[in-house]
């Protein structure tokens, strides 16, 4: 059986989906798919990791050349893919994430993570939003099987397009691999520290700063958490570059270098784990997402974390997060408040996150893809 699997996002390393990929192909790796052939499909001139490939192969797709990138995104999508697709002739292939090949009309299985599209529409482009929209609508008609990271997410994607909720299967996602155990003892913390310009002592938020992260409801709510106590640690916003970094702070009323609220840019993987380390608990303050890898990053670090009460975090973290209302900047800055004062409350919280990190760790998804690789192909 010819297997294909569409990775071109694998290369946008800091994403939730790359992390989502990168789990799956070392689960394959390590899985005896004994009478399958699984090929990866790759922008062309991109490096992908031998380790995490194994036995499956590298298929590089012919990256298309134009000045417009978006351009170069659609004839990608739309026609290189396409192209290599229609010659390689899979049995099965699977798209990670939903923008397929709009024309193509063989077995498919596709990744919805979010319903992002949807439910925040108003975040985005017009142009982009009828293209993406476009192909969501397209890869839900066309599919056998769609594979999302919640059961929330599962509820609205069945709701939203009557789609068959049996043939919606739920994958968790694992940490990323350096999480998942603990942090080299001969790291000198003090080397990190230097390394991104943290300060002694920060609440740290990790997890991009598009608009649906509801970063200027979290600068509000650290501004009231000042005005409620005389000292409180940094804030150390990360996740953007430097450039974009400082624009974000003029945007948001942080106008001078050694203010408050840190802006250290993008972290590297390898150090993300020494990050949280020194950071004394950490706050998600995002109004909508499909799972939230940095809740189970906190727990995994053995951190304790403030995010908005709203079903998925439920989902993801049980009871362990201190919950705050998502409208309420007050409620926000309440809640790392308590967090701050009471440090019975954030050990507790601290312990009960690394017991509940545990679930997340061991998960495996190679016994489901190869399920539901054979099942879409024999019907």
């Amino acid at each position: 059986m010819k297997i294909a699997i569409d990775i071109k996002l694998l290369v946008q390393t800091k994403t939730g989906i790359a992390a989502f990929i990168k789990n799956l192909l070392m689960d394959v790796h390590s899985a005896p798919y004994h009478d399958m052939e699984i090929y990866l499909l790759c922008p062309d001139g991109a490096v992908i990791d031998s380790a995490t490939m194994g036995t499956m192969k590298s298929l590089s797709v012919v990256k298309p050349h134009f000045m417009n990138s978006m351009l170069n995104h659609f004839m990608y999508d739309q026609w290189s893919i396409l192209k290599t697709l229609n010659k390689l002739k899979p049995d099965v292939f699977y798209v990670p994430y939903f923008d397929i090949p709009y024309f193509y009309n063989g077995t498919l299985i596709t990744s919805i993570h979010d319903m992002t599209m949807y439910n925040q529409s108003s975040l985005y482009p017009k142009g982009q939003r009828l293209y993406f929209c476009t192909l969501l609508k397209r890869a839900i008609e066309r599919s056998k099987y769609i594979v999302t990271i919640s059961n929330t997410s599962k509820r609205e994607i069945c709701s939203t397009f009557s789609f068959p909720p049996e043939n919606v299967i739920v994958w968790y996602i694992r940490p990323k691999k350096e999480f998942l155990t603990a942090p080299d003892s001969n790291t000198n913390l003090e080397q990190i520290r230097k390394k991104y310009s943290l300060p002694e002592e920060f609440i740290l938020y990790t997890g991009g700063v598009d608009p649906r992260k509801n970063i200027d409801g979290l600068v509000r709510s650290y501004r009231k958490l000042e005005s409620m106590k005389a000292y409180v640690p940094s804030l150390v916003i990360t996740g953007a570059s430097k450039d974009y970094s400082m624009r974000l702070l003029r945007d948001l009323g942080v106008n001078k270098e050694n203010d408050s609220v840190c802006l250290p840019g993008y972290i590297d993987e390898r150090d993300l784990p020494f990050v949280y380390a020194l950071s004394l608990f950490t706050v998600y303050a995002s109004s909508y997402e499909g799972f939230g890898i940095p809740l189970v990053e906190s727990m995994a670090s053995g951190k304790a974390v403030c995010c908005p009460d709203i079903e998925l975090f439920h989902e993801v973290a049980g009871d362990v997060p201190m919950f705050y209302e998502r409208t309420n900047d007050g409620a926000l800055a309440e809640a790392m408040l308590r967090l701050l004062t009471d440090t019975p409350l954030r050990k507790s919280k601290e312990k009960d996150g690394l017991k509940k990190a545990d679930f997340y760790k061991n998960i495996n998804h190679a016994q489901s893809f190869e399920n539901i690789l054979r099942q879409a192909a024999i019907r």
